[in-house]
C-alpha cells in the first residue's frame, strides 16, 4: 500500500521534514559487508556498512583487533567479487598489527597500507589524503585505526 491512512496524514500535516515508510529512503545497506553470523549482523545494520564509523573497545585481547581485520577481509572479499578497485588503511597506534594475522583473516597483504603515529592529528591528516586519494582515483577505502585510544592530542 502506498497510501497513508488518513489519521497518520493529520498526525503529520504539512511537515515536510517527516518522511513515511513508503518514500524513498536513502539506504546503504545493499552493499553491506555481512559476518554471515547473525548475532553479528543484525545490530549492525547487515554487517559493516560503507560510510559508517564502527568503534570496538573492550578489555585487552578482546578480539577487538579481529573485528577490524575480519571487516577488512569482508571488504576486500567483496570489493574482488565485484571487481571493485579497492585498498585496505590501516592506522595503528601502538605497533601491534601482525601480518601474519591479518593475511591468516583473509586481508590481501598486496592491498593493505600502514601508517604508524602516537599523534592524533597526524591520523587525521592521513585519512582526509587517503580519502582525497581514493576520490581521485575511484577507489574504496577501508579505514581502520587500530587503538585510537592510545594516541595523544
Amino acid at each position: 500500500m502506498n497510501v497513508l491512512s488518513k489519521e497518520t496524514k493529520d498526525f503529520i500535516g504539512k511537515d515536510k521534514t517527516v518522511k513515511s515508510f513508503n518514500d524513498k529512503w536513502n539506504s546503504d545497506s545493499g552493499t553491506a559487508y555481512p559476518f554471515d553470523c547473525p548475532p553479528v549482523d543484525i545490530p549492525m545494520g547487515g554487517g559493516f556498512v560503507p560510510g559508517r564509523i564502527y568503534e570496538f573497545y573492550g578489555p585487552e585481547s578482546g578480539f577487538k583487533t579481529g573485528m577490524s581485520l575480519t571487516g577488512a577481509a569482508l571488504f576486500a572479499k567483496y570489493c574482488e567479487a565485484n571487481k571493485i578497485n579497492y585498498t585496505v588503511c590501516w592506522i595503528e597506534s601502538e605497533s601491534t598489527l601482525d601480518k601474519a594475522r591479518a593475511f591468516s583473516f583473509g586481508v590481501p597483504p598486496d592491498r593493505l597500507v600502514l601508517f604508524e603515529t602516537d599523534v592524533f592529528e597526524e591520523g587525521r591528516d592521513k585519512i582526509r589524503y587517503w580519502l582525497a586519494m581514493a576520490k581521485k582515483k575511484g577507489m574504496r577505502l577501508f579505514i581502520v585505526w587500530d587503538t585510537i585510544a592510545a594516541t595523544s592530542t
